[in-house]
């Protein structure tokens, strides 16, 4: 499982498309351990598609 909050973001998107529950499960606890408020809204720009805005 990935220790750095970036690739938890990654792997959280992989794991939602597959539908791998499991996986989302383990994923969100560690997620609500190590992530910030900008790491959750690049999850959420993740999973929907879009490109998280700079500025």
């Amino acid at each position: 499982m990935p220790e750095d909050p970036d690739e938890l973001v990654d792997a959280f998107a992989v794991a939602v498309r597959a539908g791998d529950d499991r996986c989302i499960g383990l994923l969100l606890d560690r997620l609500k351990e190590v992530a910030d408020l900008p790491h959750l809204i690049r999850l959420h720009y993740r999973l929907c598609g879009a490109s998280v805005p700079r500025g």
